[in-house]
């Protein structure tokens, strides 16, 4: 709504009809409240029974309401977009896979599969002893915790969802929606994990070839078409990721809090990720994001993330951008830029 196609001729362009004003944080609050304040939290500082010691969704809820008893408006997050599910040592927030997806190491699949299926999942796979113990550590361990919380919602996926009617329909309803835009990276997550297993040295997807660097190609339709469990269960991890935050947003909202969550938008994208991948045509793929020198850094930093085209915005009338925004913004009252 509010964004129109005019066609001129052989021209065309992206019209967006604002409205006269921002939605502001006091049409948000209300009148009765005159000054607001919120809480900062990093989710994997958070901590719960059953979060595998890397901080959740559900963590992220109960201290949600535990702030609106006190009169928090607002949870400001850390960012919560998608890493690289095949290689967990890859785990800063700040330098994510794509912007407009989740983090499934944050997911809770209670949330979505109740207590006992996920508890039943530890046990079929031994691992409820190694859970517990990340849960004890004082540090998080994401190279140990990422591959163990995957394994669990691998072998719900493979054993429990199918076994789930209304369950299944949801997810196939989620894909389906999700568009090109998640198959594009589910596809992406599942080859990444095929090449940077074969091989460490091809976890950027430029040195992959074979036409897999081109998500349009012939060798991408076909690799989905040999492994549609790895690819639908990249799909799987977005539609519990999504159903987990939507959660935490109800919750903050149902306790009181006029905004809710507000979420963080990370500076840029890896440029060997699944955004850069998938976007390739919005993305400027040669260029790092970093910083100027500084007293601290005398040559700068250069800290390998891509941005988008400032060309290409304006000639898709700021698609990408405004996919990305709506994405933050889905299960939020507030995003960080």
């Amino acid at each position: 709504p509010g964004y129109h196609v005019l066609e001129a001729g052989d021209t065309m362009l992206t019209l967006a009809v604002a409205p006269g004003r921002c939605f502001s944080v006091a049409d948000a609050s209300g009148a009765e409240r005159a000054r607001l304040w919120a809480l900062a939290v990093q989710i994997y500082a958070l901590r719960r029974t059953g979060d595998f010691g890397i901080g959740d969704f559900s963590a992220l809820s109960q201290i949600a309401v535990k702030a609106a008893d006190q009169g928090a408006a607002a949870l400001v997050l850390s960012p919560v977009h998608a890493g690289f599910s095949a290689d967990p040592h890859h785990f800063s927030p700040y330098s994510p896979s794509s912007r407009q997806f989740l983090n499934p190491l944050h997911a809770d699949a209670h949330v979505v599969f109740g207590g006992p299926a996920v508890e039943a999942a530890a046990a079929a796979l031994d691992r409820a002893a190694e859970i517990a113990s990340l849960e004890r550590a004082a540090m998080v361990d994401w190279p140990v915790a990422g591959p163990i919380k995957l394994a669990i919602l691998r072998h719900l996926y493979d054993q429990a969802l199918p076994r789930m009617p209304e369950l299944l329909a949801d997810y196939q309803a989620f894909r389906n929606a999700g568009g090109p835009a998640l198959e594009g990276h589910a596809r992406f997550e599942a080859i990444h994990a095929v090449q940077f297993g074969a091989d460490p040295s091809r976890w950027h997807w430029r040195t992959w070839g074979d036409g897999l660097d081109n998500p349009e190609s012939a060798a991408v339709e076909a690799f989905a078409r040999q492994h549609p469990d790895e690819v639908g269960f990249h799909a799987f991890l977005q539609w519990v990721a999504d159903r987990s935050l939507a959660q935490a947003q109800n919750a903050a909202r149902s306790a009181g809090m006029p905004i809710g969550l507000i979420s963080d938008l990370a500076v840029g994208t890896d440029g060997g990720g699944s955004q850069a991948w998938s976007r390739q045509a919005d993305m400027l793929i040669g260029l790092s994001v970093g910083a100027p020198p500084d007293l601290l850094n005398g040559v700068g930093q250069n800290w390998g993330l891509s941005a988008f085209s400032p060309r290409a915005l304006i000639r898709s009338g700021f698609s990408a951008f405004r996919e990305m925004i709506v994405a933050a913004m889905a299960h939020a009252g507030g995003v960080r830029i």
